[in-house]
């Protein structure tokens, strides 16, 4: 599932990618555009002018009055190619001006594309009711959180999206095992120490795995989620279950918390 430095990525690249200006949209499934049935006519001869994003989703301004709202959840992908196949998971393309195509893919469809008016962005924007966004979120408000919800385990607290936006299983697992943390210790179990590391691991896990090589930037963002595709940090944990930790060589575990799988190495984290 893409997470926050999946989807920084591909607010990077398309920001290095304009102009970004819409010939014509063709939409091939319509369950992924919600709410709109006019959606094509809409978009079409407009440019994207401004790219935002906030937690896991994306949000692309048009020079035409209208917002759209790209969240990709399990299996969905966004990016820029040369060419592209007609299959079942193709969902949306937008063909370029350029000659190119930015095309959304999702195999499983939950994945999801919402076109707004201006007035009615900040509304929306509320209702998502997302927390502070994981890379601009103070100590101060880290602190502030962990006594708010002080009785959640710090794996389901690291997952709130109301609490911290753009944290999912992979990076959670990863910045508990950087901080030395089992995923099943409730929030008000950690010292001040644990906290900070926690708080600190958040933004420089996250930072490492955006991935900034341009000339590799769309076959990466091409092949978020495929069975043999890389992460573009070293993953110490994450489906890493009955294997050899790298530190202290135990085997790694897993344990199911907030409705998802956790691994942790029972010897480097308490």
């Amino acid at each position: 599932m893409p997470e926050l430095p999946e989807i920084e990525t591909i607010r990077i690249h398309l920001e290095n990618s304009t102009p970004l200006v819409i010939d014509n949209c063709i939409v091939y499934d319509d369950r992924t555009i919600e709410k709109n049935h006019n959606f094509a006519e809409i978009v079409n001869n407009s440019e994207i002018i401004g790219i935002k994003r906030k937690g896991k989703y994306l949000f692309l301004e048009l020079n035409n009055g209208y917002f759209i709202s790209v969240h990709l959840r399990m299996t969905g992908k966004f990016y820029i190619c040369d060419d592209y196949v007609v299959n079942n998971s193709l969902s949306v393309v937008f063909k370029l001006k350029s000659g190119k195509s930015l095309i959304f893919t999702d195999s499983r469809k939950f994945g999801r594309i919402i076109l707004l008016k201006n007035s009615d962005f900040d509304s929306y924007f509320v209702k998502l009711n997302l927390g502070c966004d994981a890379l601009e979120i103070t100590l101060s408000d880290f602190e502030y959180k962990t006594n708010e919800y002080k009785n959640r385990s710090i794996k389901g607290f690291l997952l709130d999206q109301q609490i911290i936006a753009g944290i999912g299983n992979i990076y959670s697992d990863e910045i508990l095992f950087k901080s030395k943390v089992k995923p099943n210790r409730a929030v008000h179990t950690l010292n001040n120490g644990e906290k900070y590391l926690i708080f600190e691991n958040i933004g420089r896990i996250l930072s490492s795995a955006i991935f900034t090589k341009n000339d590799a930037t769309a076959k990466y963002i091409s092949e978020i989620g495929d069975k043999n595709s890389e992460f573009n940090i070293t993953i110490h944990v994450y489906q890493r279950e009955n294997q050899n930790c790298h530190l202290c060589g135990s085997k790694i575990e897993k344990l199911k918390l907030a409705g998802r799988y956790s691994r942790f190495c029972p010897e480097c984290q308490k």
